[in-house]
């Protein structure tokens, strides 16, 4: 962004006005297709909750304006978990971002802080399994979902593909599971 705060492209001149609609109707697509592939998926698995991490401008992966939840607990958990930043790298969310796969933890209280930075929240609501994946548009990784279990679930095949059912039967735009 200039200091006008005009939008501008790699080559430091100002966008036109139809290139800003186009990244506004993507952002606008993408926020749409993962509230909605959140909602589903929870709705339809044994996961309670479900948010979604995009890139901000300063360059941190933070909780979008995307979570479903299925129980109070779960609504607990999603208030603490929405004080987190994290880098690309750093962080269950951040390692999913860098290393686009997924990273599944059956028993939250199994895993170090180091390596799973919101479980201490998990513990705290309940929350035992979690599975992240990235969200691809095209080549580009452009959020990372994390839903969450009140039960310890396996990492299993059939729970992935009922993931990926839901996944796809909201958007064909984006590519959402690439763990299976």
């Amino acid at each position: 962004m200039s200091s006008r705060g005009s939008l501008q492209g790699a080559d430091g001149r100002n966008l036109p006005p139809a290139a800003i609609s186009r990244i506004a109707f993507e952002i606008i697509g993408l926020q749409q297709a993962l509230s909605r592939m959140t909602q589903a998926t929870v709705a339809n698995t044994e996961f309670v909750h479900g948010e979604a991490f995009v890139l901000t401008v300063d360059g941190f992966l933070r909780q979008g304006n995307v979570v479903f939840c299925k129980t109070q607990k779960a609504w607990e958990f999603h208030r603490l978990s929405s004080m987190f930043k994290f880098s690309q790298g750093g962080g269950v969310v951040g390692r999913v971002f860098r290393t686009q796969r997924c990273e599944w933890h059956q028993d939250a209280s199994a895993v170090s802080q180091l390596i799973m930075r919101r479980n201490e929240a998990m513990l705290r609501t309940g929350l035992k399994t979690s599975l992240h994946f990235p969200v691809r548009f095209g080549k580009v990784t452009v959020a990372v979902v994390g839903l969450f279990s009140d039960r310890i679930l396996t990492d299993s095949f059939t729970t992935k593909i009922k993931v990926l059912d839901a996944a796809r039967n909201v958007s064909a735009s984006y590519t959402f599971l690439t763990c299976l």
